[in-house]
């Protein structure tokens, strides 16, 4: 039993010092504005619409950037799983065609202040051509305190948030663009070790 109890508060204490892994947000919002000039999404998306889904990203990735305040993450988009109304989004797609696969942390940057941006490819109306980016911005300069890979999102009340959906194939006068805000973002849990021993693993 002694034995037991051991490894027990050792995984425990493995878990909660070692956060490094896969790092998975849940986020819900709706849509604000959508531009299709090609009426693609007429009867389909209107504002207002739900867009709800999770997106996971690697923690351990290396930093890109010698800067001291901005943290550039490449290829730390490891999944993107989502709903826009009743339409399925997922990614990353495409790594070869030219978009990028990038989480950028802005720590007091005089552009940006405080931010967090993730920009990757998504596959989205039946194409693959699409991008899909969340940013969030303080421009008080008080979110966050480096400019690594934050574990946990930031507050919603701190920030301005923005999710933006583009085909990238099109032309600027006839790109279709949904953009939108968030309404909630929270960190998704991993099965604690309890669990994880219960069900064996």
């Amino acid at each position: 039993a002694d034995r037991i109890a051991c490894s027990i508060l050792g995984l425990l204490s493995l878990s909660a010092s070692t956060p490094a892994g896969p790092v998975t947000w849940e986020f819900i919002g709706e849509v604000t504005r959508i531009v299709d000039p090609d009426h693609r999404l007429d009867g389909i998306l209107v504002i207002g619409s739900p867009i709800v889904g999770t997106f996971t990203f690697e923690s351990t990735t290396t930093d890109g950037n010698s800067s001291p305040t901005i943290g550039s993450y490449h290829n730390a988009v490891m999944g993107v799983d989502a709903t826009v109304g009743d339409l399925s989004l997922t990614g990353p797609t495409l790594p070869d065609w030219g978009i990028r696969n990038v989480i950028d942390v802005y720590d007091g940057t005089v552009s940006f202040r405080d931010a967090f941006s993730v920009f990757t490819a998504v596959a989205f109306l039946e194409q693959e051509f699409y991008i899909w980016r969340m940013l969030l911005t303080n421009a008080n300069g008080n979110l966050f305190v480096t400019d690594a890979l934050p574990m946990s999102p930031p507050d919603l009340e701190l920030v301005q948030s923005q999710i933006f959906i583009e085909d990238a194939r099109e032309t600027p006068d006839w790109r279709l663009i949904i953009d939108g805000n968030l309404t909630l973002l929270r960190l998704v849990p991993e099965p604690s070790a309890i669990t994880l021993l219960s069900l064996g693993a």
